[in-house]
């Protein structure tokens, strides 16, 4: 028998054996396991996915079943519940957003009938336009002008949703902003400096298929199709900014090229105020 081969996140815990060899990179379709895991990758957010894990029975209770109809209807009462259900984490502004996202994934489900069906009618998660644009540069700008932020924390799950003012920015002389937003219409006239790294496809693609494959435990074929999607979204939205960047950077060199361009772009910076 072939012998199991797992990511070494796994570990030797129990749960986070069964999550890996059952649920990790599995596709989902059904629309209250879809809204189940976005309530749950929305309550790690700052924490291990091992400590959500433990606690994803007391949230399924707590949260009617993960039944998006349910929790779109959630008041000031059941806020205050869960706020003091010792079983889930305690923290409003996720219990809001949770709310929030609720109803949210009722209209995106009405819209398309389903919202298994968002992938399939041309909903672009990548598209610069499913980020906070204008909370972007509101953000970016305040950094700018010496101001400390609470950034939004983006829900790894294809959906575009958040959990707002989830984490502290502070302001610094040097504040380093990387991807695809950033070199969006009047977003990229906020920075100082533009950096695009231009890097063929053969190495990236090489990167990717062994990130993919060795750390992610994907197959082969799953990894190519998601390699296709990446290139056609880069073509879209990532070369664009080649033509606003102040540098195009190799990517294709050794570590020793960007060791001199880390310190010409530390000498120039030493000039800002």
């Amino acid at each position: 028998m072939k012998k199991q081969v797992r990511c070494s996140w796994a570990g030797d815990t129990q749960i986070y054996i069964d999550y890996h060899d059952n649920e990790w990179g599995r596709p989902v379709h059904d629309d209250i396991k879809l809204f189940e895991m976005l309530i749950l990758e929305g309550a790690q957010a700052g924490l291990s996915w091992i400590t959500i894990l433990k606690k994803r029975e007391a949230y399924r209770k707590a949260f009617d079943g993960f039944d998006p109809k349910k929790v779109a209807l959630y008041g000031d009462a059941k806020i205050e519940e869960l706020m003091n259900n010792k079983g889930i984490i305690r923290n409003r502004l996720k219990i809001n957003a949770t709310i929030t996202n609720a109803k949210l994934f009722l209209e995106v489900a009405e819209k398309y009938g389903s919202f298994d069906n968002v992938r399939d009618n041309g909903y672009d998660i990548d598209a610069p336009e499913s980020f906070q644009l204008e909370l972007l540069k509101k953000d970016l700008t305040n950094l700018a002008e010496g101001k400390n932020i609470k950034a939004p924390r983006y829900i790894p799950n294809g959906t575009g949703v958040s959990i707002p003012e989830s984490f502290d920015v502070t302001s610094d002389k040097l504040i380093v902003v990387e991807g695809i937003a950033t070199m969006y219409e009047d977003v990229k006239d906020v920075f100082d400096l533009k950096i695009y790294i231009e890097t063929s496809n053969e190495i990236r693609r090489e990167r990717f298929m062994k990130r993919a494959i060795e750390e992610r435990n994907q197959t082969e074929e799953n990894a190519l199709k998601q390699w296709d999607y990446i290139v056609n979204a880069g073509i879209k939205y990532v070369q664009p900014g080649r033509n606003y960047a102040d540098f195009v950077l190799d990517g294709n060199v050794n570590l020793q090229y960007f060791d001199k361009i880390l310190e010409y772009i530390h000498a120039i910076t030493n000039n800002f105020q």
